[in-house]
């Protein structure tokens, strides 16, 4: 039986790529966006934006957001902020240098900024 999204939908939920695909096969056998809302519990404004957007693009995959990426992924901040803790006596700048001898070259305010709060820092003078 096709993918069902049962869970009340906020205005910052996303539709998995399953739900998506299982309202694009609906429509294309002939079911009306009323009939599929009703079925897959989705309100029929979301069934007409999903069909809408696959009629555009062909595809119903879900497009990058806008704006600017993280400097460092969450596994790398969390390996930064367990090396610290490790060893708090630590320089920003010797954190930094740890990073860029693994090949992930970020700056010191990149650093202090993941590690804000967590702990006591030194910057490590010139």
């Amino acid at each position: 039986h096709p993918p069902t999204a049962t869970q009340k939908m906020g205005k910052n939920k996303q539709l998995s790529e399953d739900v998506k695909q299982a309202i694009v096969d609906g429509h294309k056998a002939g079911e009306g966006y009323k009939l599929l809302s009703r079925r897959l519990g989705l309100p029929h404004s979301t069934v007409a934006t999903v069909v809408k957007k696959y009629k555009a693009r062909g595809s119903v995959a879900t497009l990058p957001r806008s704006g600017r990426r993280k400097a460092l992924s969450p596994k790398t901040s969390r390996l930064l902020v367990r090396r610290f803790q490790e060893n708090p006596g630590m320089t920003v700048r010797e954190v930094r240098g740890e990073l860029a001898s693994s090949g992930t070259l970020v700056s010191l305010s990149t650093v202090g900024r993941v590690l804000h709060g967590r702990h006591r820092r030194k910057t490590g003078g010139k």
